[in-house]
């Protein structure tokens, strides 16, 4: 069994740093039923300025019944009156489960700390004394993951409803109009995926969720929000560009008009000489490798220009005279950096189905 003054030097390393030092004392069992005290090692520590708290070693035994360990913290937090700290050696998984449910306090020395109450009032404590830190991850410049993007684009292109709902209703209905998932295995994957994608959403404060039960609800914020949102943490769609010979595409269903090319589908704008067109990675570097590939240099007759897309332009596509069109906000993303007016009005007016504003395309 670990011993209190390792656990505390633990502790204290993470939550006070150079700011003091705890003390131990003794804790009277003799408060708590017999076979509480005989199960469980007790340390009172006592922080600077007065905060005190409780750790709790239970017995290996104790250790391995989440009930057993339950009632323990439970008869230490009404009879001791001070925020408690179970301390084990280790914890099974089912165990470590059954307890942070119920948010009891949990320490594996050296591997994982999980004392929400404990750190609240350690920071009101030392509010005063302590200095911000700083988020190590800057939220304009973290990148979102492929379903959470993949949501942001449904969602403002009307595919997904916006309505609050709770995460396993939204994944049926991801996995029946997005994802196209009908094995149940399939189903579980998207609801995996699909759960770590709300949880950045929420982190980057475009969603809301909460709890009702076992249930977790999801509140969407509004599509200006969410537009806004999408714009700043979408650093590039297109990574690389080229012009390769019209005879060296054998195959155009893997092609997606895109650039000015969809533009003019989606607006007034006129096409242009060149079509462009977009590509996944696997589709631009087999053209890539071609002998008679050369990087963009020059318009020459029957021509292509292939972009190298980042995200998947089959995504949401839509079909115009038999071509395959990349969707209206990915393609407003891919020339965001586009600074023709012609090009950038006729955005402007293709985001108007949607009832989207411009203008956070070009400030981020």
């Amino acid at each position: 069994m670990l011993s209190a003054r390792v656990t505390v030097d633990y502790l204290q390393d993470l939550l006070l740093g150079s700011k003091g030092a705890f003390e131990l004392k003794a804790f009277d069992v003799s408060i708590l039923p017999f076979w509480v005290g005989r199960a469980t090692s007790i340390t009172e520590a006592v922080a600077p300025q007065g905060l005190r708290f409780l750790l709790a070693f239970p017995s290996p035994e104790a250790a391995m019944a989440a009930d057993q360990l339950l009632f323990i913290y439970r008869q230490l937090r009404e009879k001791g009156r001070l925020p408690v700290i179970i301390v084990a050696d280790t914890l099974p998984p089912q165990v470590r489960a059954a307890l942070t449910r119920e948010r009891c306090q949990t320490v594996i020395t050296g591997r994982q700390l999980f004392a929400p109450e404990l750190g609240i009032l350690l920071n009101t404590k030392f509010e005063d004394s302590l200095k911000p830190v700083e988020s190590p991850l800057d939220k304009r410049t973290i990148e979102l993951s492929k379903t959470a993007r993949q949501v942001l684009v449904a969602l403002l292109q009307k595919k997904l409803p916006q309505t609050e709902t709770n995460l396993s209703s939204f994944a049926k209905i991801y996995s029946e109009t997005i994802a196209r998932a009908e094995h149940p295995e399939a189903l579980l994957t998207v609801l995996s995926h699909l759960s770590r994608a709300v949880t950045q959403l929420e982190e980057l404060q475009l969603v809301t969720t909460s709890r009702m039960g076992r249930e977790r609800r999801i509140r969407f914020h509004t599509a200006s929000e969410l537009w806004s949102g999408l714009c700043r943490h979408t650093k590039t769609i297109v990574s690389e560009t080229a012009l390769v010979p019209v005879d060296l595409i054998t195959r155009r269903d893997r092609l997606f008009l895109s650039g000015e090319s969809a533009l003019s589908h989606y607006s007034n704008l006129s096409a242009p000489s060149v079509p462009t067109y977009a590509a996944n990675g696997w589709e631009f570097n087999e053209l890539k490798h071609h002998r008679r590939f050369q990087a963009e240099a020059q318009t020459k007759p029957n021509t292509l220009k292939i972009e190298h897309w980042k995200t998947d332009p089959v995504f949401l596509c839509e079909w115009f005279d038999k071509k395959m069109v990349v969707n209206r906000i990915d393609l407003a993303l891919s020339l965001r950096l586009e600074r023709d007016e012609r090009v950038r009005i006729a955005i402007s007016e293709m985001l108007k189905k949607y009832d989207l504003a411009a203008e956070p395309l070009w400030s981020y």
